[in-house]
């Protein structure tokens, strides 16, 4: 079992997003909204593009 340690926080994990929402919404700060948005859309394609439309009309 030498590598059972390393395989929870390697990114070989199946499913982090859930935890990270879970962190980061208790915390106010817009970079981890961010982040977590971010981290939710690397699952949700669709959601991704409009994610990125409505940031580059924020951008603009």
């Amino acid at each position: 079992m030498p590598g059972r340690g390393r395989a929870p926080r390697t990114l070989h994990t199946p499913n982090p997003a859930p935890q990270a929402p879970k962190r980061n919404m208790k915390k106010p700060c817009p970079e981890s909204v961010a982040f977590t948005i971010v981290f939710n859309m690397r699952y949700t394609s669709v959601e991704m593009s409009a994610f990125w439309l409505c940031l580059e009309e924020f951008l603009s």
